[in-house]
């Protein structure tokens, strides 16, 4: 087994685990041969065992064994096992190579703090890394793990960036992959932990006995050296991407434990990176004090995109951006909306493979005559952020603006058909050897790797960000940081030509690397603005390596306002559903309410995105909005930001129709459950149980409907609910166990009190009742009182916007 060394890990993925790297480097004599013996380690969570009679890696929980690597005995050099205050590790020596496996405890022995004591779900993962010849390897393919799970592979379902699959049934997925049984949400959830250098992918199959296996790849597209001073260089010098696995009762857990990783380990390594690391002393001490957290991510917002509109769409213009921001400023600023975003066309340059890419001028003869920047002004007076579209790492070596050196540049030429056209997936490109690099539509790739274009990508945001005045950007046609295809719409694995390009600096980028690179500037020239990327449909390599750079993501294709067109965005921001407020907020692209669809329609999609809390932006022409519309907007724009919105069928149906939403900063439960029926022409009766909605324990249930304006039946373990086509129905659910009064329902969102109510505390035979007023509507409380099934209904009007509004209600 050539150049490789695997380095497993379970539990915290924090500091712990790098210190246990350290020591492993350096092992001390008490290592010893049980090269002949079965040797296991825990965290009293998981289990790893090395088998020497079947030589295979095995991973156990309580439960049992639930996933094995079968290992090349003849290989096989030697055994040894170690420990540390923070672990264990086996060390099994391949032909002069390592492959080592590692429990972490999940706590120090001297010192007990929350930095050690990681929750049970984190002690749940095993972690694996390559060691290897950086400068010879373009793929590694990690080793295939076969799970022992109860039930046959045709009873399981694959979770992934594909959606819900058979085991066999997609082509690969990026990221993360889970392996569920649908009945029970039980399952195996692996993924990529880092995407520093790599793109990670993961396959898997059913066997000829009925197991499965999953088969974990890193791609790097091209060889290259670490380096010097980097962590990969300092830290392990061969170190490769991290790769983790776990099994969990509820996979729901597993993907939202996976992500809270990614998002740790992605904060840490940028706290990192502002320490010098000339030794790895240097590295330890800046792991310890960035001390792991989690992205810190800035407050989602909710505002306005031209691109979509009914009337002056695209990149509107000066005349109705300014009519539009006056009437939203009245109509909808006092319910959540904070900014307006201008798409494409508003820049210069020529148009030779999609839009023009000179983002740094306006269009003398466009739709801004005077310039981007009195509309920022504009938009900043009337109270919102001014948003801009543009596209960062694409140029055009048609348009002389660029000079043609400042592009990457391609190492192959495209295979044509015998009409001279491409063999690529969009085949109106050909690349040719030696040429700058082109992809359909996103045009030529800027290298990333090169000094001059790092100084002009910086210098044009600093122009946007700082001169112009504009704080909400879209980034449009990120793949092209990568200089590899366009798979546009693309969700399973499909090959491509990562890595076909020669960089300015080609010793030490892959293109993973220099993607990261470019958003790195991005940050840097505008570190306070909030960055939309859009989107990852057109490359799903795109994905995990935008992380820790985009506030929020387009998760899925355009959309449009037509039925079909409509559910894009719940189809992908469900299967996505657990990156949601902990390492972005996705953006599942504008909600309509236009008055040419059915009300019922708005409804769904407004309430869709509102109580999922993804990025709520719509685009129909607002002054011509009838008064029903907008208030649809008042109704549903404000954004919770809260990470507890789960769909509740995620492994039963392709696309969701159950979601739940809870809050207890009330010092109560607040429960809502939300019914989406995605046929628009058939009617559906959907069945669920108290159990799998999440609900606390009781014997009977109540629930308001909001759209509907009325109670619900009491239920009890089973609710069933019938939908009329493309119809919604939100409930307020509250336990109606105790004979007490209970405040059921806020009228003012949505969400019925997630949002705004502060307190509520009954004692002494009253009721006590806090709600925050975001603005100075008449807010209706709806109470519902048990003992006769009594729904009371009191208005409470607050003087002033951000007061807090105290009812009691008494017995």
């Amino acid at each position: 087994m050539k150049n490789f060394k695997l380095l497993v890990l379970s539990g915290l993925l924090t500091f712990a685990a790098s210190q246990a790297l350290v020591q492993i480097a350096a092992q001390d004599d008490k290592s010893k041969d049980v090269f002949n013996q079965d040797v296991s380690m825990t965290n009293g969570v998981v289990t790893v065992t090395w088998n020497a009679k079947n030589t295979q890696i095995e991973i156990a929980d309580k439960k049992g064994v639930y996933a094995i690597a079968p290992l090349d005995k003849n290989n096989i050099d030697k055994i040894e096992i170690e420990s540390s205050k923070d672990g264990h590790s086996i060390l099994l020596s391949f032909l002069n190579e390592n492959l080592t496996i590692t429990i972490i405890d999940g706590r120090n022995n001297e010192k007990e703090d929350d930095f050690f004591n990681t929750p049970d779900s984190w002690k749940q993962m095993v972690l694996f890394s390559i060691v290897f010849d950086r400068d010879k390897n373009t793929t590694l393919r990690f080793p295939t793990i076969e799970l022992q799970l109860p039930q046959n592979a045709d009873q399981l379902k694959s979770f992934g960036a594909a959606g819900l699959k058979p085991v066999d049934g997609h082509k690969g997925s990026y990221m993360f992959l889970s392996i569920v049984d649908p009945k029970t949400r039980s399952g195996v959830v692996s993924g990529w932990i880092t995407a520093a250098e790599a793109s990670g992918i993961i396959f898997s199959k059913k066997t000829d006995d009925g197991k499965v296996q999953i088969i974990p790849e890193s791609q790097y597209g091209k060889a290259t050296k670490p380096f010097q001073g980097s962590i990969s260089s300092v830290f392990l010098h061969q170190l490769s991407e991290f790769f983790v696995i776990g099994r969990f009762d509820d996979c729901r857990d597993g993907l939202e434990s996976y992500i809270d990783a990614v998002s740790q380990w992605e904060s840490a390594k940028q706290e990192i990176a502002k320490h010098p690391l000339k030794n790895k002393q240097n590295f330890m001490k800046a792991a310890s004090e960035a001390n792991w957290p989690r992205l810190k991510l800035k407050p989602i917002p909710a505002g306005y995109c031209t691109w979509y509109s009914n009337k002056y769409g695209g990149a509107s213009d000066a005349k109705h951006l300014k009519e539009l921001a006056e009437v939203a400023e009245k109509k909808l600023k006092p319910y959540g909306f904070n900014f307006i975003q201008i798409d494409d066309h508003w820049q210069e340059g020529i148009s030779s493979n999609g839009p023009k890419k000179n983002f740094t001028t306006h269009n003398p003869k466009g739709p801004y005559p005077d310039g981007m920047k009195p509309s920022a002004e504009m938009l900043e007076q009337l109270g919102f952020t001014a948003g801009l579209w543009f596209m960062p790492f694409a140029g055009s070596v048609t348009d002389s603006h660029f000079p043609k050196e400042w592009f990457a540049k391609s190492t192959v030429t495209d295979e044509v058909d015998a009409n001279g056209k491409s063999k690529r997936p969009y085949n109106s490109i050909v690349n040719k050897e030696g040429e700058p690099y082109e992809s359909f539509w996103g045009g030529t790739s800027l290298d990333m790797t090169n000094p001059d274009v790092q100084k002009y990508l910086s210098e044009e945001v600093k122009r946007i960000y700082s001169d112009w005045g504009y704080h909400y950007f879209k980034l449009d046609g990120l793949w092209t940081g990568m200089a590899c295809d366009q798979l546009y719409v693309n969700n399973e694995y499909k090959p491509d030509d990562l890595g076909k390009v020669k960089f300015y600096d080609d010793e030490h980028f892959t293109p993973v690397a220099a993607y990261r690179k470019g958003f790195q500037i991005i940050r840097e020239a505008a570190p306070d603005a909030f960055i939309l990327g859009c989107c990852v449909s057109q490359n799903m390599r795109m994905m995990h390596p935008s992380i820790g750079y985009c506030d929020a993501m387009r998760i899925g294709p355009d959309n449009g306002s037509g039925w079909n067109s409509l559910k894009a965005g719940p189809w992908h921001g469900s299967n996505r559903y657990f990156l949601n407020g902990r390492v972005w907020w996705n953006d599942p692209d504008p909600v309509y309410v236009r008055d040419s669809i059915p009300l019922e329609h708005a409804r769904l999609i407004t309430s869709w995105v509102s109580v999922a809390g993804q990025l709520f932006t719509f685009s129909d022409w607002l002054p011509e909005l009838s008064p029903e519309r907008v208030e649809v907007l008042q109704k549903t724009m404000r954004p919770h930001g809260l990470t507890t919105a789960r769909p509740v069928d995620l492994f039963e149906n392709d696309l969701p129709k159950i979601w739940t939403l809870t809050n207890e900063k009330s010092g109560e439960r607040r429960t809502i459950v939300a019914f989406y029926n995605w046929d628009d022409k058939k009617p559906a009766s959907i069945e669920t149980t108290a159990e799998k909605l999440g609900l606390p324990q009781a014997k009977q249930y109540v629930a308001f409907d909001y759209w509907e304006d009325k109670l619900v039946e009491p239920f009890g373990e089973t609710l069933r609910v019938e939908l009329p086509p493309g119809t919604c129905r939100i409930f307020s659910v509250k336990s109606f166990d105790e004979k007490r009064p209970v405040l059921i329902s806020v009228s003012s969102h949505v969400t019925q009190g997630i949002i705004d109510v502060e307190r509520e505390k009954y004692e002494n035979g009253q009721l006590v009742v806090r709600v925050k007023a975001f603005n100075t509507d008449p807010i209706e409380l709806r109470f519902v009182v048990p003992t006769d099934e009594k729904l009371i209904r009191k208005t409470v009007t607050p003087k002033e916007a951000g007061e807090i509004v105290e009812y009691v209600l008494t017995n």
